[in-house]
């Protein structure tokens, strides 16, 4: 299983404020600077997650993504503007036969429609086992 998050922080805007411009994005999370973490550790930065596409093969992963940040690009341009870090976190389960990726590839086209909105990539691993997928991983 691969889901895609798109995640917003900044040190010096309230993004979560910002947001409130935008009332049909709904987040999963959201957190402001001082905030306490999970490790109970203050959050150094406002910011939120939002999921944009989880379930689905890679290629329509990837292409579920764009089309869901090609819709955010006004909120998107509105971050950068205000200074916000944007990245897109491809997160990979593995470990389980019928719930991992082997790989991912970004073409140079997929990497500059990323660019051009803003978003850097990361690509994160979550190990997994048939005893212990998390919920929504099978």
């Amino acid at each position: 299983m691969i889901l895609a998050v798109l995640r917003a922080a900044s040190p010096s805007v309230d993004l979560p404020a910002l947001l409130a411009a935008h009332p049909s994005v709904e987040p999963d999370t959201v957190w402001r600077k001082g905030d306490r973490d999970l490790r109970g550790e203050p959050e150094e930065a406002s910011g939120f997650s939002l999921l944009v596409s989880q379930d689905l093969p890679w290629e329509e992963t990837l292409e579920a993504t764009h089309a869901r940040l090609a819709a955010l690009a006004p909120l998107l341009a509105e971050l950068r503007r205000a200074g916000a870090d944007l990245w897109v976190d491809f997160g990979m389960m593995v470990g389980a036969l019928d719930a991992y990726a082997v790989a991912v590839a970004f073409s140079p086209e997929d990497m500059s429609r990323l660019a051009a909105l803003g978003v850097a990539v990361v690509v994160s691993a979550y190990p997994v086992s048939e005893d212990s997928a998390p919920e929504g991983a099978s």
